[in-house]
């Protein structure tokens, strides 16, 4: 019984390893510059500033996904 148990271990280890392989991210960096962000629109509201922005795409790249992180300081009144 422990050897079967021990086959389907391994079995399944084998199974789990194959399924994950991994991507090569080696972009070079003149297809990143080819990529833009420009912004459109800039709305003052009362919870914030809304921002319209414009992805443009001219590498050869296919985006899968898109997440656009801004940051940017705040000015604090007592240093």
């Amino acid at each position: 019984m422990n050897r079967k148990l021990g086959i389907l271990v391994l079995l399944a280890l084998a199974i789990l390893f194959a399924g994950c392989s991994k991507e090569e991210d080696n972009v070079p960096l003149r297809e990143l510059e080819k990529i833009s962000i420009n912004v459109i629109k800039e709305q003052k509201m009362k919870q914030g500033i809304s921002y319209e922005m414009e992805l443009v795409n001219k590498s050869d790249l296919t985006i899968k996904q898109n997440n656009v992180f801004l940051s940017y300081p705040l000015k604090m009144k007592n240093g």
